[in-house]
């Protein structure tokens, strides 16, 4: 006859796989709790920056004197953009721009002045060009 095979459940005493919480980590070593870490947040736009895109097209915009304005006008076109009066804006200089930004200027004094571009297609500079439009921008800046 062939022995027999004995099928029982054993139960662990209480102290196996217990799991006791302490407010400083593990109570045998002592190790202080790790701190939770602290989230991440995204940064705040720059205080006393104005940007100026295409939206701003054939409008008006006022800043503070001292403020500093960007003009982002995109990638999709080949900007040449201008400033009339470079005493009212004055291009910072030894900035490395944001992709699709043509300038970034601080308001020096108080009036107004006119930011205007032409933006070209890419191609037109090839040989022979194509024939897409040239796009017009321009948007006054008042100082105050």
């Amino acid at each position: 006859m062939p022995p027999s095979l004995a099928v029982g459940a054993v139960t662990p005493p209480a102290s196996v796989g217990a799991a006791v919480a302490s407010p400083l980590g593990t109570a045998s070593t002592g190790a202080h709790q790790t701190p939770a870490p602290t989230p991440l947040r995204t940064p705040e736009p720059a205080a006393g920056l104005r940007t100026i895109t295409l939206g701003d097209d054939e409008s008006t915009v006022v800043v503070a004197v001292g403020e500093r304005v960007l003009v982002e006008l995109g990638v999709g076109l080949v900007w040449n953009v201008r400033v009339a009066d470079q005493t009212v804006l004055v291009r910072v200089p030894g900035v490395a721009l944001i992709l699709g930004a043509q300038g970034l200027y601080t308001a020096a004094k108080p009036g107004s002045t006119l930011v205007a571009g032409v933006g070209d297609a890419a191609c037109r500079t090839a040989v022979p060009p194509c024939m897409v439009p040239s796009r017009a921008f321009s948007v006054t800046v008042v100082v105050r």
